[in-house]
């Protein structure tokens, strides 16, 4: 292999190392506070890595999930409808991006949404698949509303399917690595309620029924999936603290945990590793390439 030669197989070796590079970020945790500030951490180490600012206060059980490249979050606008928000991790920019007709999941309601994953479709369509609040004169709703990223406007939502009328369902998360999703939720009893992590199609049926073990006064908020791990965020009562726990979806037993700091209660949890945008690749593919052109010319 003469010089030049050597040069062009170093060219698009680079090439082909940078655009994986490019494509293989690290998975991260997005943590939701009251305060609507999110908190990106690493799920490995628990280390903050960046926060961003919300666009307003949030209840203390939200929906947030993510895509890749977007988060979405949910926000009452009123006893009807629920707005939709997707915020841009490559700008860190919030727009408006639908609105979801909560009356349809049960005209009784109201339907506090408390939960959200996203599903993606095999054509370019997604799912966000939502869950409610029970109450006392209706149970918690799983129900799926479909949207054409990245247009916005309403969501259209199909038949809502009921939960067991012992469950209220605090939070959800859909994994992509293996098509199920799950529920944070506390089965309601006369007067206890104890967490449980549910695994249900979209249609209401329980798959899997796991209760994680968690500490007394342990309330189970959010749900994601990273890194091939399933993490619940926890409202600790006693001491008002929050933290982030590991869960062995086979056992429910908590294989690592870490607090989170910073002022509000956390109120929803997303997951995933952050896809960069096509410019990304390339800026990056073209910084190696020069880096090879230059070494190539001082020699």
């Amino acid at each position: 292999m003469n010089s030049t030669q050597l040069w062009h197989f170093r060219a698009w070796l680079a090439l082909a190392i940078a655009v994986i590079f490019s494509q293989t970020c690290h998975a991260d945790l997005f943590a939701l506070f009251t305060t609507g500030d999110i908190a990106r951490i690493n799920s490995t180490t628990g280390a903050i890595i960046d926060k961003y600012s919300g666009i307003g206060t949030s209840s203390s059980n939200s929906g947030l999930t993510f895509d890749g490249q977007r988060l979405y979050l949910n926000r009452r606008s009123n006893s009807v409808w629920e707005e939709i928000w997707a915020f841009e991790i490559a700008t860190e920019t919030w727009m408006p991006y639908g609105s979801l007709d909560t009356l349809s999941i049960d005209p009784v309601g109201p339907n506090f949404l408390s939960g959200m994953g996203y599903a993606p479709g095999p054509f370019g369509e997604g799912s966000l698949v939502t869950v409610s609040r029970r109450q006392t004169d209706h149970p918690s709703y799983i129900t799926e509303f479909l949207f054409f990223p990245p247009f916005g406007g309403p969501l259209l939502g199909l038949p809502s399917a009921p939960l067991p009328s012992d469950i209220d369902a605090l939070g959800a998360d859909f994994d992509p690595a293996t098509g199920e999703f799950w529920i944070s939720a506390e089965r309601v009893g006369m007067s206890t309620r104890t967490p449980v992590l549910l695994c249900a199609d979209f249609i209401g049926n329980i798959e899997q029924e796991l209760l994680p073990s968690l500490v007394t006064a342990a309330m189970p908020r959010g749900l994601a999936f990273d890194d091939g791990g399933m993490f619940i965020g926890v409202r600790y009562l006693p001491t008002m603290m929050n933290e982030i726990s590991k869960i062995d979806r086979s056992t429910g037993a908590v294989l690592e945990s870490f607090l989170l700091t910073g002022d509000g209660i956390i109120a929803a949890l997303a997951g995933g590793v952050v896809i960069p945008e096509p410019a990304t690749a390339l800026l990056c593919a073209m910084t190696v390439l020069l880096g090879v052109n230059r070494r190539h010319a001082v020699r």
